[in-house]
This record gives C-alpha cells, structure tokens and sequence, in this order.
C-alpha cells in the first residue's frame, strides 16, 4: 500500500507543480486600472483584455481608454503568453513597440507576479522596463496586502535615461498588480478598479 501511495504520489506532483505556476487566468478575463492624480481619480484607463487561444497560451489586448479625447478606447498592442506570464509574441498599434521588441518578447507580462518570484530579493524582467524590477518588501497598500517591486533609472519611449523610480503592487494571495506609484511624480499612481478576477476584496 506505501508503495502505491508513494507511486501516485510521485506521478501526481509534476502535474501539481505545474499548474501552481501557472498564470491563473480564464478566457473572458479582463483587468482595468484607472489613473489617479494626487488621489483624485482621472478619466484615463488601462485595459487588459485576456482570450484563451490554446491550452497553454493567451492573447492579451492592451487598450488605454481617455475620455478627454473624441474617441476614447484605443487598442496600445497585443501580447501572446505562455502559461508561465511569458511574451512570446508582440503585435504593436504604437510605433514605440516595434523600436523596441527586446523590452517585450521573453518578458514578464506586468500584471502578474510568478509563484517563485514571490519572495523579497527575488528580481522580474517585466515587459517594458530595459531591467529587471527587484521585490523590495510586503505592506499593506490600499486594501490589499501586497509584494512591493521597485525600479529605478527607466529608459523612455526615446530610448533615453531618466531618473524614475517606480514602484508596482501585486496582491499577496493571487500575484495579480492591483496598482504603481511613480515616485518621481508625486501623486501619480494607477489602481485596480475592475476586474472579474477576484482580487477587489
């Protein structure tokens, strides 16, 4: 009976690993972060729109919507994921992307942090930053509890070096972001506002 047990065992945890690190994600998901200026809420929002195209990879769709302009919601690219959060494919509506593809592909999607990055030190090549952003700490932040990842020194749209520093939140019980402060404009951040994932708890 021991041998049997510890058989299933042995057969099972590879598929359980496995689906632990996996991003967890349905199709029909979607993620929307809205802008605030020194905590007053503006009407500009980031979207994440999530299709299931195969067992193991999603097509997200990045749309920023700004009510100030005639027409508000804008498709920004496309990004292919694996099951790990890992862009394997980038189709850009914005001139930016296609200049710079290295800060895309192979990358981390930014709205979710892995299993096994989950820890303080641990370091995320997440897509869009030319380095890897570090988990600095654990807080509280709004109403989550959160892992506190910082960057500093971003390269802009240009190409150039500025001195920014930015800091992004990711909810402790699911790895999904749930907001970003930029430090070096105060009172700029972005917070989870919609969802029908459940992380607004």
């Amino acid at each position: 009976m021991r041998k049997v047990i510890l058989t299933i065992l042995l057969l099972t945890f590879p598929l359980v690993c496995c689906a632990q690190n996996s991003i967890p994600l349905k199709n029909g998901n979607f993620f929307k972060y809205k802008l605030l200026v020194m905590d007053n809420e503006q009407e500009y929002f980031e979207i994440y729109n999530i299709e299931k195209i195969g067992n193991e990879e999603y097509k997200v769709i990045w749309n920023e919507e700004d009510y100030s302009k005639d027409k508000p919601l804008r498709p920004l690219a496309e990004f292919i994921i694996n099951k790990n959060g890992k862009i394997i494919k980038v189709t850009s509506y914005e001139i930016y992307f296609s200049d710079f593809p290295k800060n895309y592909l192979g990358r981390q999607i930014t709205f979710w942090l892995p299993y096994d990055k989950r820890k303080i030190g641990a370091t995320i090549p997440f897509a869009g930053f030319e380095k890897e952003m570090v988990i600095i700490s654990e807080k509280k932040w709004k109403i989550w509890d959160v892992w506190v990842t910082e960057y500093k020194n971003i390269t802009d749209m240009s190409g150039d070096k500025v001195k920014e520093q930015t800091e992004m939140y990711f909810d402790k019980k699911t790895g999904f972001r749930v907001g970003a402060e930029f430090l070096h404009l105060r009172g700029f951040s972005y917070i989870l506002k919609d969802t029908n994932v459940d992380i607004i708890h």
